[in-house]
């Protein structure tokens, strides 16, 4: 084998184990930042949700209380998760979801503060 021949594999094996090593480099780098970056989303929007939480069960559920209730008649804005779930986005077709489920929960369970009729 020519010297030229040899040192040209010897450059073709430095090379091809520098790529290999730049490139796994890169994805581990890239990659961590990519699940920096999703979990400080998550952060805001988990902490978006449990303001309007929080926002739904201390502010609007008092004002609530003092509105009468027609036949035992459900008010999703009494539940704060609906709140939560309502201000997050992307999630519009959730509310109305959660809504029928509590509606027909209550249909198929006696509401325990509507009187029985005798």
């Amino acid at each position: 084998m020519k010297l030229m021949t040899k040192f040209n594999l010897i450059l073709l094996v430095l090379f091809g184990t520098g790529g290999i090593l730049i490139a796994q480099a890169a994805y581990t780098f890239l990659m961590n930042g990519a699940r920096r970056e999703v979990l400080q989303q998550a952060e805001v929007l988990m902490a978006s949700a449990e303001a309007a939480r929080n926002y739904m069960s201390e502010t609007l559920e008092p004002l609530l209380d003092q509105v009468p209730v027609r036949n035992g008649e459900f008010r999703a804005e009494t539940v704060p998760n609906v709140g939560a779930i309502a201000t997050s986005p992307g999630t519009a077709g959730r509310v109305q979801l959660l809504i029928n489920c509590c509606r027909n929960f209550i249909d198929q369970n006696e509401n325990p503060t509507q009187a029985k009729e005798a």
